[in-house]
């Protein structure tokens, strides 16, 4: 009888063990929850996360809220993101996301650009009713209503920002707020410089 109780307290503590554990490793899961995944590289780029450690890039490496992605000269890179959305990023950008929820109702995609060149083709998030996408640029800030955008920001601080038709065919519209101003582009033929 005694062995049964101590093999029962035995089962019982590797019990517990394992429930604590699986507890306390999804709150970490939950905090680091990958966003995305680099999908294409040509070069070098590092990911700095916000404990601002730096790592080199390797193909299909996750990519988690607020990291920093920074790509090198004569490099380019391409992250996907759950919902879906592709963006290509190219040599001196420098590109964070600062939040995301990927959700049914009211989802979220809040990015940041501070230097270089970036191409977006949105994903769900964007082409949903009640979903905001907004990239800043700068001073700028672009909401993308489900298209293809291509903004490039110089040594200068020039701003240029065109529409593209995405991988459907489809046009959707960017608005962009830049020192107070609204405007609005929904042709490719459109190209705004701030």
């Amino acid at each position: 009888m005694q062995n049964q109780n101590t093999n029962f307290l035995i089962y019982f503590i590797i019990l517990i063990k394992v429930i604590f554990s699986l507890f306390f490793g999804t709150i970490v899961f939950a905090e680091e929850n990958q966003i995305g995944a680099i999908s294409e590289i040509n070069g070098n780029a590092v990911i700095k996360n916000k404990a601002s450690e730096e790592r080199e890039t390797s193909l299909f490496d996750p990519i988690f809220l607020n990291d920093e992605i920074i790509v090198k000269g004569n490099s380019s890179i391409t992250l996907e993101f759950d919902d879906g959305t592709s963006v290509i990023l190219k040599e001196f950008t420098s590109y964070k996301v600062t939040e995301y929820i990927n959700a049914k109702s009211n989802p979220s995609f809040y990015s940041e650009v501070s230097s270089g060149k970036v191409v977006v083709e949105t994903g769900s998030i964007a082409k949903n009713q009640s979903g905001k996408m907004e990239l800043q640029i700068k001073k700028s800030s672009l909401v993308l209503k489900g298209t293809r955008l291509n903004a490039s920001l110089n040594e200068t601080g020039q701003l240029d920002v065109s529409l593209g038709e995405d991988n459907f065919g489809n046009t959707g519209l960017i608005e962009m707020t830049s020192d107070g101003q609204k405007q609005s582009i929904f042709s490719t033929d459109q190209v705004l410089q701030v």
